[in-house]
């Protein structure tokens, strides 16, 4: 068939919205043994091929954050998703970007083999009229496949970008700290409304870039969707030799169902690299790809994801609102946190004010709006002239919950603010709804077990984490009142039935 047959054309008017038939009609790829063969898709790129097509269907744009294991070929996928887009829409403006130069080069050599492998003798698409290491471009069409380093003041702006594919989003920080979040800034205004397709991928390092967009994905009203691939469904990741398994790793293949083989694999892998770098870059579930070194959390991050996809439990109205406030020591933010019987309805942070009476002014404008029954605030530092101000304006009682104090059941828990993060995992376990908030579940997945003293729950300190978490330990604050307390130490600890009038 000849350029302008019409049987080739028909093909091409057919393939041209489904990305994955014309990647296998068109494209050849270097295999790991060096050899050039057709690009057959493996299962995990069909699957993102798909979904990029669905979501731009059905949403008009397509994000993604990629979480999977390593080598399953989303990279190369997203060369090949460019190079359709550039062939077959005109005008469209595709970066690559990574966070060194190296990977950068390398990327575009692989676009260029590509495309040099591209039979065009009957193809009605035409050579590049530029093609070189920092850019591909066809005049005819307008279109160009570009590299991109984060680098600079201008991340992004100016430049518009209909496809874009950031690989090892992790590492862009190693250049300078918020070199991600700037690029970010700059790069989504570039992006237009209908027809971007954005893809996100990286090696995880913990709870970094990537796990930040996992969980902006997690809401209903986000751009974001996440595409999870688990390592043991590709049948590349098998070992012959038998490896003494751990108690942990026989769990693992237990519970997962996997055979010896993929077993082996996976433990010669973490007894050579540890058992941390095993999960993060072989990840049996999305928590594994976030796991930090050393962590002992109390709440898991599976956890407070099930309550934030939660509906909200019905016939708690007659429950009292209870608020609980977590104020600012005038560098950071205040967390406000509003809960109704099994649902969280609302969490709010409050940037960093000028002075106390502000800040009481802003926080009696939320109390005025919700009339909570109860208000609960932490009086440590700058909690309790806080505290004092607050009364003032509001004419009301405001309960001063001290963490470091004495916790009601001391055999359990080793202070207070140990005893309400208690609380609150046990309320999350028994069906407790999160609003969907990003930053509060990166706090709640950061609240860490210090150690257990005697058989007593003590969390690690404030001071030692990275972030203070403003918003977790104002919904902790809310788990004053609740059936796991009992009636006695309620009354002891707080006298809200004269203040309120709450009926226990």
């Amino acid at each position: 068939m000849g350029r302008g047959d019409p049987r080739l054309l028909e093909k091409l008017a057919r393939l041209v919205n489904d990305p994955v038939l014309w990647m296998e009609s068109f494209l050849q790829v270097r295999g790991k043994d060096g050899a050039v063969i057709p690009f057959r898709l493996n299962k995990f790129q069909k699957k993102l091929a798909e979904e990029v097509v669905r979501e731009l269907a059905e949403m008009g744009r397509a994000f993604f954050v990629i979480l999977k294991g390593r080598q399953l070929g989303v990279s190369t996928v997203c060369r090949g998703l460019a190079i359709w887009r550039a062939l077959n829409f005109p005008g469209q403006q595709c970066v690559a970007a990574a966070h060194e130069e190296g990977l950068v080069r390398q990327n575009m050599v692989l676009i260029r083999e590509m495309l040099e492998g591209m039979d065009r003798t009957n193809l009605p698409y035409a050579s590049p009229t530029v093609i070189s290491d920092s850019r591909i471009f066809w005049k005819s069409s307008g279109s160009a496949i570009m590299p991109r380093l984060p680098a600079g003041k201008s991340e992004g702006r100016g430049l518009p970008v209909h496809f874009l594919h950031c690989t090892e989003v992790d590492f862009f920080d190693s250049i300078q700290a918020g070199c991600w979040s700037r690029f970010l800034g700059g790069i989504l205004p570039a992006l237009p409304r209908s027809g971007a397709i954005f893809i996100v991928e990286s090696t995880c390092q913990g709870r970094g870039a990537l796990y930040d967009l996992y969980l902006q994905s997690l809401s209903p009203q986000s751009d974001w969707q996440h595409l999870f691939f688990p390592w043991f469904e590709e049948d590349q990741y098998r070992s012959p030799v038998d490896q003494e398994l751990t108690e942990q790793e026989v769990a693992l293949r237990e519970k997962y169902g996997l055979d010896r083989q993929q077993m082996n694999f996976w433990a010669a892998y973490a007894r050579q690299c540890g058992t941390v770098n095993a999960l993060r870059e072989y990840p049996f579930c999305i928590e594994d790809a976030f796991t930090v070194a050393g962590t002992r959390g109390l709440i898991p991050h599976a956890l407070v994801e099930e309550a934030m996809r939660r509906q909200l439990a019905p016939d708690q109205e007659k429950e009292p609102l209870i608020l609980g406030i977590d104020p600012s020591r005038l560098r950071d933010a205040t967390g406000l946190a509003l809960r109704q019987g099994k649902n969280i309805l609302f969490v709010e942070e409050i940037p960093p004010l000028g002075d106390v009476a502000e800040l009481a002014q802003h926080v009696s404008a939320r109390v005025q709006e919700w009339q909570p029954a109860l208000l609960n605030c932490d009086s440590g530092g700058m909690g309790g002239p806080f505290i004092d101000v607050l009364r003032r304006i509001l004419k009301k009682f405001v309960t001063a919950v001290d963490f470091g104090s004495r916790a009601e059941e001391e055999r359990k828990f080793f202070n207070r603010r140990s005893e309400l993060y208690g609380t609150l995992r046990k309320w999350l376990v028994e069906g407790g709804k999160l609003p969907y908030h990003a930053g509060l579940a990166r706090e709640l997945a950061a609240i860490e077990v210090n150690q257990r003293r005697e058989g007593r729950l003590l969390l690690e300190p404030k001071h030692s984490m990275a972030r203070s978490p403003n918003l977790a330990d104002a919904c902790a604050l809310t788990m004053t009142v609740d059936n796991y307390l009992s009636r006695s130490a309620l009354h002891r600890s707080f006298p809200i039935k004269p203040c309120h009038g709450i009926r226990l």
